[in-house]
């Protein structure tokens, strides 16, 4: 745009950048690079779908003690988890929705929640959800989903390694 003495469009783009950058920049301070990525990337699904997202981050979720492929691989399970819930939500409500990711250490104690609206769960469902392996919310069972990423029932071996 420089080049082409386009001036105005070239200013009007950098604001928009710096200012997408700024929105997040505060949430993901302290974060290690790829889940800060991570961070920015779901907050732009997010936006560009019309929910609102907030990070209530008390510390870094980089500080827990897991492997940033790990930390990734769960958030961002979860924030996706999400902000599908929030679209099917949207559509049927007709209203706006939200995800709000909260983190914070209590006592030596990592706390880590994400809400956000969702069409009613079913029953059958729900109860087995986190008690038996390949149970899903998304149809299908874990073994058979096409969706390239497996999902929290097959991270559970892996994050339970961490609660004790």
């Amino acid at each position: 745009m420089m080049e082409r003495e386009q001036i105005d469009e070239a200013k009007e783009y950098m604001e928009e950048l710096i200012g997408r950058y700024e929105e997040t920049n505060l949430s993901i301070k302290g974060e290690t690079g790829a889940v800060a990525g991570l961070l920015h990337h779901m907050y732009r699904r997010a936006q560009k779908a019309g929910i609102d997202i907030v990070y209530d981050l008390e510390v870094p979720v980089s500080s827990l003690p897991m492997s940033d492929q790990d930390i990734v691989g769960l958030v961002g399970n979860l924030l996706s988890n999400s902000i599908e819930a929030c679209e099917e939500w949207q559509k049927q409500r007709k209203r706006r929705a939200s995800v709000t990711l909260q983190f914070s250490k209590r006592s030596g104690l990592f706390l880590l929640s994400c809400t956000n609206e969702s069409l009613t769960i079913p029953d059958q469902i729900l109860d087995r959800l986190f008690t038996k392996t390949g149970v899903t919310t998304k149809g299908g069972t874990c073994r058979n989903r096409n969706k390239g990423d497996p999902g929290l029932c097959k991270r559970k071996p892996r994050i339970s390694r961490f609660c004790s």
